[in-house]
């Protein structure tokens, strides 16, 4: 005769569904924290499912698990699609209440360091949890990758679960400092998450799947007083010209010189390189000083033009000033080209309309003018600067204000890893996302635009609902997935710890992950508006579709704002020796993601889940 376990109490500050679904499948829930103890790590969803087949439990383990309301816990998207229960799922079982009281325990301990008398930063770590237990027991590996997931309270520190691994108690423990025992903290928990839809606590319909949103990822690489701040907090500057003349050397007689005069007549100021270099400078710093301090660019497109690096490497810096500022920057003049020779060899301008310097150049002035005028700049007057991606070297004379120059290419990142000076580390990881961003602009214009794209598929209609709450539960992972890319081991193995250099693959990889996500999201998306489901469900899936534009401009703003902040690190280490701060004085990077759903569309998706129902 089987051994039945007695139900477990439902708690009062977990959803009613939440404690349904787990009653419903208490024995998987057992039997999975039974792997953990065992292996001291969650079960791997393939592994699992053969195994319980392999003892004659045959089980669709993933359909199940993409049902698990997100309270309890959710399938990992790592390499092993590993199955995780959070605290509040191993309320729900037996076995787990071995973990609970260590979790309790270490929260006591957390507090007792937090509280001593001593002017050292307060630490926890492995040894604190492990006792008398041996060194790789399965319990204490377990317990310390239950904490270091979940623990709000711990910041910073070196280690992973398995490993001799070592936290810092942070301000954060402070709510949880009456929470006696595991019900206590779990209850706490639960009030801090209920309120965030986006958690997935008691709400309709979709509340087991509620998509990417309301996590906090947050890293300091480094401890100290100065704090880099978003660009977009920065005092406005002036920019010194009105444009940039981007052009191939071949077209500087016929062109370049003849705009830069005519302009100038007009009270234009146009920056030319062959006016502003002088013997002694850097060509390289003097050209991307020029192209962050000039309003717009004006791109002179020709054979010539495309034949050369150099030019287009120009273009690359306007294209990504333009991304950033949301605005235009660019302002094309086609020399012996055509729509067609465009479209050919620079897509992302072919849709754009250039003044045509066979019309002559008084012409090509009044288009440029007008366009100037458009964005709300005189002659003569020193247009406000909006904060964009900087790109200037940091080795410029120290009486001026220093710049870092983002390296937003191969070749760029490639020699800024030969020479690796000062902060490479940051400005590798910044360019890598820069270069990303900027590769899928197209598929960026196509996601504003809501158009479908992929495969078709056709879901049964009857069972709809449990499609779309497959396809938000693909959301949740990937989210989930970025918060593990910002966990501070994760950090520490990228940047390197403090005074130590960083990894350049482990940086290369952590930023090409951020961009598959953002460009997953956006596929995801597409895929699917690219579903046919009945007429009356077409909002439906259009709703469903939404739940992705939050997180995917979210991650698109990060991107920026880390470029910008790398950018100008030169600059608040002037202003903050200027303040009193001495070189000794460590630098705080915070690389931080906020990622959140938009609320009125998830009002009107379950409002329309319910009409449908």
């Amino acid at each position: 005769m089987a051994l039945m376990l007695p139900e477990v109490s439902a708690p009062d500050y977990l959803p009613e569904q939440a404690v349904a679904w787990a009653r419903v499948n208490q024995d998987l829930l057992e039997r999975l924290v039974d792997e953990l103890l065992a292996t001291g790590s969650w079960p791997a969803l393939k592994a699992m499912t053969r195994k319980l087949a392999r003892e004659g439990k045959p089980i669709a383990l993933e359909r199940v698990l993409n049902d698990m309301p997100r309270p309890l816990g959710f399938l990992d998207t790592g390499p092993d699609s590993r199955i995780v229960l959070l605290l509040h799922g191993l309320r729900m079982t037996h076995t787990g209440r071995k973990l609970l009281a260590g979790f309790t325990s270490a929260l006591l301990v957390a507090k007792e360091r937090y509280a001593a008398e001593s002017d050292d930063d307060p630490f926890i770590g492995r040894v604190d949890i492990s006792q008398a237990k041996e060194k790789d027991d399965p319990y204490v590996n377990a317990l310390g990758e239950i904490l270091l997931r979940e623990a709000p309270f711990l910041g910073g520190g070196s280690g992973l679960a398995h490993e001799e691994w070592t936290r810092e108690v942070t301000a954060n423990i402070v709510p949880y400092w009456d929470a006696a025992d595991a019900d206590a903290y779990l209850r706490i928990r639960a009030a801090e998450l209920s309120p965030h839809p986006q958690f997935g606590w008691g709400l309709p319909g979709l509340d087991t799947h509620p998509g990417a949103g309301g996590i906090i990822f947050g890293r300091s690489v480094a401890h100290s007083e100065i704090e880099l701040v978003p660009a977009a907090g920065s005092p406005a500057e002036d920019y010194s010209h009105d444009v940039f003349i981007s052009h191939a050397s071949e077209d500087k007689d016929a062109v370049a010189r003849p705009l830069v005069d005519a302009l100038g007549d007009r009270g234009w100021s146009a920056w030319l390189d062959e006016l502003e270099i002088t013997v002694g400078d850097s060509l390289t710093r003097r050209i991307d000083q020029a192209l962050v301090s000039s309003r717009f660019g004006v791109v002179i497109l020709s054979p010539s033009f495309f034949a050369k690096e150099w030019p287009q490497r120009e273009l690359a810096g306007l294209a990504a000033r333009e991304i950033a500022m949301g605005s235009k920057v660019i302002l094309p003049v086609w020399h012996e080209v055509n729509h067609e020779y465009i479209a050919q060899h620079s897509p992302l301008l072919a849709d754009r309309f250039g003044a045509l310097t066979s019309t002559g150049i008084d012409s090509v002035v009044e288009e440029i003018a007008s366009a100037l005028e458009a964005s709300g700049m005189h002659p003569g007057q020193r247009p406000a600067m909006n904060p964009v991606v900087r790109a200037v070297d940091s080795d410029e004379d120290p009486a001026e204000p220093s710049l870092f120059r983002i390296p937003m290419t191969a070749v760029e990142q490639a020699q800024l890893l030969a020479d690796q000076p000062e902060w490479w580390e940051f400005r590798l990881y910044a360019g890598v996302l820069m270069e990303g961003r900027i590769d899928l602009e197209d598929k960026w214009r196509d996601h504003e635009l809501r158009l479908p794209n992929g495969s078709r598929r056709e879901p049964d209609p009857t069972s709809l609902m449990e499609f779309l709450s497959s396809e938000i539960g693909w959301l949740t992972r990937q989210v989930e997935a970025l918060d593990r890319l910002f966990a501070p081991s994760v950090m520490d193995e990228a940047f390197g710890k403090p005074g130590e250099p960083g990894n350049k693959e482990r940086i290369i990889h952590t930023a090409q992950r951020v961009i598959q996500t953002y460009e997953a999201m956006m596929d995801w998306a597409a895929g699917l508006r690219n579903t046919l489901v009945p007429s009356e469900c077409v909002n439906l899936l259009e709703l469903n579709a939404r739940m992705a534009e939050g997180p995917i401009r979210q991650i698109r703003d990060f991107v920026q704002t880390v470029s910008d902040q790398i950018a100008r690190i030169p600059a608040l280490i002037k202003l903050a020796a200027e303040q009193g701060a001495s070189k000794q004085d460590p630098m705080i990077v915070e690389l931080t993601l906020n990622l959140s759903l938009d609320k009125a569309n998830q009002e009107e998706l379950f409002a329309e889940i319910a009409r449908l129902r």
